[in-house]
C-alpha cells in the first residue's frame, strides 16, 4: 500500500530511521484516539490518483479474505469533497470508503490543521483495510469516472504509547510479583490441609483452638501482598534503573522460597503452641532463623557426615547457591560466593559437595578469580581449602603470586609472602616469567616495590635480570608496554647496564619503546642510559630507529635522531637498508 519516499530521501536520512519520533507520533494517535468522536455516518474517507491496487487486494483469497495491511500512518478525512480533491488529482482516481466503529475510529487533527474546518482522522501504523463490499463507480460532475472501495478497517491497537513502553518493566515486574503471591496463597492453602500439618496440631491443643494456624498462614500471605504493594508504588524511573530491577527481581523470585520456609519452619522446628509467636515474626527473619540452624547442623561435631552435608546442601539452596550449573553462561555456586567476596560461604559450599579446585571461565582458577578481584580473606580461605598455589590455564602453569603481581593485589602479595616467605619472589611460571616481568607489563607499581623491596631483602636482587619469553627481561616488558615509573624501579634496583640488554631477537629496551612509540619510556631511557644504546643492532641489523620507521611513530623517531645524529640515520640493517628505506616501504 505504502510506496515509501524516493531513494534520495532515504540517503538524506544518513541512516536515521527515526524510531524515537516516530513512536512518540504513534503514542500520541493512541491516546487522541480514545477522545475522538466517531463520524456520524461512521465512515472517513482516503482519496488516491495513479495507484494501481494488485488483484490480491481486491480478489477473496482461500479463507475468503481481502485487503492489505497499511505499513505506515494512514490519513483520511470524514468530508468525501476532500478525498475526491486528491483522488481526481491524477489518473486513476479512487476513493477508499472505510468504515470506522468504537474501537476503530482513528485520532482527530483538526484542532492541529492549518485549514480551516478540516477534519482530518490520522490512524496509526500497521492498521488493516478489509474489502467488504464490491467496487463501485461514481461520475463526477464534470464527467471523470472515480473508483470507490467499500472497506472496514481495523485499526493497530497493539502499539504501546510512550507510557507503556517506559513503563514494561514494571507492569511486567508487577504481574510476576502478583502471580507469584497467588501461587504461594494455593501452596499454603494445599499445605494446611496436609498430614505434616493435622500432625503438628495434635501437639498444640491452643493453636487447634484459637485457630492460631490459620492466623500463622495469614501472616505469610498478607506479608507477600504487601511486598506487592510496596513495588506497586515504586515509579517507573526506578525501575528503568538496573541495579534496582536486578534487586527487585532477585526479592521477587526468593519470596515463595522465603513464605513456605516459615510454614515449614513451625512444622519442623517448634514445638508445642507456636503459632501466634511465630506469625508475628517476618518472613526474613525466619528464614535467617532456618539458615543460622542449618549451619549449625553442618558444623555440629556430633551430627553424622550424611546429616552435616544435607544440612549445607539445603543451607546453600536457601542461599540460592545451585550445586550445577545450568549453561555455560551461569557460574558455578563457588564462583557466585567469590564474586560477592563471601569468605565464610566457601567451607559450606565443600562441606555441600563443591569442588574448590575448579574454575570459571574455563581459563580462570577459582584461586586466581579471588586474587583478581583483590579479595584477601577469600583467597587465604580457599588456600585453608586446600588450593594450591600453583595452578593451571589454558595459556600456561601459573602461580598465585603471578596473579597477584600481574593485577596490582597488595594486600594478597603481602599474605602469599607471609604464608611461604619472601623466598617466593623467585618463583617462575612454565615460560620463565617472574612476578617481576607481569608487574611491569601491567604497570602494578606499588606491587613492584613490594616485590622489588622483598627481593632485595632476601638477596635476590638479580630477579630484575632474569630472562623470561622471548629471552627477555623484565625492563623489556615495561619498556614494551609503556609503564616508565616501572621502568625507573627496575633500573634503580638492577642499574642502567640493564638497558642494554638484548632479547632473543637482539632487541633493547629501546627497540620496544619505538616499536610501540612510549614516548615517556624513551625519555626515560635516554635521560639515564649511555648513548650509544640508540646504536644497538638487532639480529637483522636494525636499530632502533629503524623499528619507529617502520611503524610511523614520529615523536619517537625526533627522540632517537637527536641522540644518535647522522650516523644513526644511515646505519644499514643486515639487508642493506636505512631508516628511510623502512618508511618509504611502509608508507610512513
Amino acid at each position: 500500500m505504502n510506496v515509501g519516499p524516493p531513494p534520495d530521501d532515504f540517503v538524506a536520512l544518513r541512516g536515521n530511521k527515526y524510531t524515537t519520533t516516530i513512536f512518540c507520533i504513534v503514542s500520541g494517535i493512541i491516546k487522541l484516539s480514545r477522545v475522538t468522536e466517531l463520524p456520524r455516518d461512521r465512515v472517513v474517507y482516503r482519496g488516491f490518483h495513479g495507484l494501481q491496487i494488485p488483484r490480491e487486494f481486491l480478489e477473496e483469497d482461500e479463507y475468503g479474505v481481502s485487503g492489505g495491511v497499511e505499513l505506515g500512518m494512514m490519513s483520511t478525512t470524514t468530508d468525501m469533497k476532500v478525498a475526491l480533491q486528491y483522488a481526481t488529482r491524477g489518473d486513476f482516481p479512487t476513493v477508499f470508503e472505510i468504515a470506522c466503529g468504537a474501537v476503530d475510529r482513528g485520532a482527530s487533527l483538526s484542532f492541529l490543521s492549518q485549514y480551516p474546518e478540516e477534519e482530518e482522522i490520522l490512524y496509526p501504523p500497521l492498521s488493516y483495510l478489509e474489502l467488504i463490499k464490491k467496487p463501485r463507480t461514481r461520475e463526477l460532475e464534470n464527467g471523470m469516472i472515480v473508483r470507490v472501495l467499500p472497506m472496514k478497517i481495523n485499526s493497530n491497537m497493539t502499539c504501546s504509547t510512550i507510557e507503556d513502553i517506559l513503563g514494561k518493566r514494571k507492569q511486567l515486574f508487577l504481574a510476576l510479583i502478583n502471580n507469584i503471591v497467588e501461587d504461594i496463597e494455593a501452596s499454603l492453602d494445599v499445605m494446611m490441609l496436609s498430614k505434616e500439618v493435622n500432625a503438628r496440631l495434635s501437639k498444640s491443643d491452643w493453636d487447634v483452638r484459637e485457630e492460631n494456624h490459620l492466623k500463622l498462614r495469614d501472616s505469610i500471605t498478607d506479608e507477600c501482598k504487601r511486598f506487592a504493594q510496596l513495588y506497586a508504588g515504586t515509579t517507573v524511573k526506578e525501575f528503568n534503573d538496573d541495579t534496582f530491577h536486578i534487586k527487585a527481581l532477585k526479592q521477587a523470585t526468593s519470596l515463595k522460597k522465603m513464605a513456605i520456609n516459615k510454614l515449614d519452619f513451625w512444622l519442623k522446628h517448634t514445638s508445642g503452641d507456636a503459632c501466634d509467636r511465630l506469625a508475628s515474626e517476618d518472613l526474613r527473619k525466619v528464614y535467617q532463623r532456618k539458615i543460622a540452624h542449618l549451619h549449625r547442623m553442618a558444623w555440629a561435631e556430633s551430627s553424622a557426615d550424611k546429616d552435616r552435608e544435607d544440612a549445607a546442601v539445603e543451607a546453600c539452596r536457601m542461599l540460592g547457591l545451585w550445586r550445577y550449573t545450568i549453561n555455560r553462561w551461569d557460574a558455578p555456586a563457588v564462583v557466585e560466593a567469590i564474586e560477592m567476596g563471601q569468605a565464610d560461604l566457601l567451607p559450606l559450599l565443600k562441606l555441600a559437595g563443591h569442588d574448590m579446585k575448579g574454575s570459571f571461565p574455563q581459563d580462570k582458577n577459582y584461586l586466581e578469580l579471588a586474587i583478581s578481584m583483590g579479595y584477601k580473606r577469600t583467597t587465604q580461605t580457599l588456600i585453608e581449602l586446600g588450593v594450591g598455589l600453583v595452578f593451571e590455564t589454558i595459556k600456561t602453569r601459573t602461580t598465585a603470586l603471578h596473579v597477584a603481581c600481574e593485577y596490582g593485589q597488595v594486600e594478597i602479595f603481602n599474605l602469599l609472602v607471609a604464608l611461604k616467605g619472601k623466598e617466593i619472589v623467585t618463583w617462575k611460571d612454565d615460560m620463565g616469567q617472574t612476578c617481576a616481568h607481569l608487574a611491569c607489563q601491567s604497570g602494578q607499581v606499588q606491587i613492584l616495590k613490594a616485590l622489588l623491596l622483598a627481593a632485595t631483602e632476601t638477596g635476590k636482587k638479580e630477579i630484575v635480570w632474569e630472562r623470561g619469553y622471548g629471552n627477555a627481561t623484565c625492563a623489556h616488558s615495561a619498556c614494551e608496554h609503556g609503564h616508565a615509573d616501572a621502568l625507573k624501579m627496575v633500573l634503580e634496583v638492577g642499574g642502567r647496564e640493564i638497558m642494554a640488554v638484548q632479547n632473543g631477537h637482539g632487541q633493547t629496551c629501546m627497540h620496544d619503546a619505538c616499536k610501540l612509540g612510549h614516548v615517556d619510556v624513551l625519555k626515560v631511557l635516554l635521560e639515564l642510559g649511555e648513548k650509544d644504546i640508540v646504536h644497538i643492532q638487532d639480529d637483522n641489523g636494525r636499530t632502533c630507529l629503524h623499528q619507529a620507521c617502520m611503524r610511523g611513530r614520529l615523536e619517537a623517531v625526533k627522540l632517537v635522531i637527536e641522540a644518535g645524529g647522522s650516523q644513526l640515520v644511515m646505519t644499514q640493517s643486515i639487508h642493506g637498508r636505512t631508516c628511510a628505506h623502512e618508511a618509504c616501504e611502509h608508507g610512513h
